[in-house]
C-alpha cells in the first residue's frame, strides 16, 4: 500500500496492488489450482500391500497373480520417464513460485504442462486397468470394477474425499 502526501493535504492511500503483488497473487492462485487438480485424481491399490490386498479380494489364482505382477512391472517401467517429467515439472513450478521474479506466463505454462502430464498418467493407468481386467473371469471383473469405484470414492491414496461443494456448512 502506497501512502502519498502533499503539502497541506491529508494522506491518500492507493488501493491498487503493485505489479509484484499481482504476480505473487497469480502464483498463489495457480499453485492452489495445481494442488486442487492433483487432489482430484483417483487412485487405487496404491501403497504397500495394495496389490496383494486386491489380489486376495479378487481371489486370483497363481497364474493370474503372475500375469498381474508382470503387467504391473511392465507398466511401472514404462511410466518411469513420465514420473520423472512430473517430478521435474513440480520442482520447476516450486522454484519459480519461490523466486522473487515469478513470471505469471511461465507459471501458467508449467501448470498446464503438469495437467497434460497427469492426463498422460491417467491414460496409462487406464490402459493398465484394461490389461489387468483382460486376465480376469467375468465374476472377478465385476469385483474389480466395484473395487475401482470404491477406491475412487475414497480419493487418492485412500484419503477421504469431500462431498459436493455448496454453500458453507452444506454437505
Amino acid at each position: 500500500m502506497n501512502v502519498s502526501t502533499e503539502m497541506n493535504s491529508t494522506p491518500r492511500v492507493n488501493a491498487a496492488p503493485s505489479p509484484r503483488a499481482r504476480v505473487f497473487l497469480f502464483a498463489v492462485v495457480m499453485a492452489l489450482l495445481l494442488v486442487a487438480v492433483a487432489a482430484a485424481q483417483p487412485g487405487f491399490g496404491k501403497g504397500r500391500g495394495g496389490g496383494e490386498r486386491l489380489a486376495a479380494f479378487l481371489e486370483l489364482d497363481e497364474s493370474q497373480q503372475a500375469e498381474w505382477q508382470a503387467l504391473r512391472e511392465e507398466h511401472r517401467a514404462s511410466i518411469e520417464p513420465l514420473v520423472a517429467d512430473m517430478k521435474a515439472n513440480r520442482e520447476s513450478l516450486r522454484d519459480l513460485l519461490e523466486s522473487d521474479t515469478a513470471d505469471p506466463t511461465a507459471v501458467g505454462e508449467l501448470v498446464l504442462a503438469g495437467r497434460d502430464l497427469r492426463g498422460e498418467m491417467k491414460a496409462s493407468r487406464e490402459g493398465l486397468d484394461a490389461s489387468l481386467a483382460a486376465v480376469l473371469t467375468a465374476e472377478q471383473q465385476e469385483k474389480f470394477e466395484a473395487f475401482k469405484a470404491a477406491a475412487g470414492e475414497r480419493g487418492p491414496r485412500g484419503r477421504g474425499r469431500r462431498g459436493p461443494r455448496g454453500a458453507r456448512g452444506q454437505r
